[in-house]
């Protein structure tokens, strides 16, 4: 009966783990290194649009040009609004 239980629970376990959501959206373009540039891009541009946001300070992510280049600077844009909107 323990062995029962200890599956049931196993399984319950393992089901449910695959619903967790991913708190970021997904990022367009190509897998790998690059992927890993803009994932960077977006949860920087993400803290920085929070913090913006709390401080009351007016939404400008080019405030942080140093943070992205021409290939990362969609992301960190979608990333300082969403934390933007998320912090106010």
């Amino acid at each position: 009966m323990k062995i029962v239980s200890l599956l049931i629970s196993t399984f319950a376990v393992l089901t449910l783990s695959s619903c967790v959501v991913d708190p970021y959206p997904p990022v367009s373009g190509p897998i790998g290194a690059s992927h890993d540039a803009e994932r960077k891009a977006y949860e920087q541009g993400f803290g920085f649009g929070r913090k913006d946001a709390r401080a009351g300070r007016n939404s400008n992510f080019m405030l942080y040009n140093n943070y992205y280049n021409s290939s990362t600077k969609k992301e960190f844009q979608a990333g300082y609004n969403a934390g933007y909107r998320r912090g106010r």
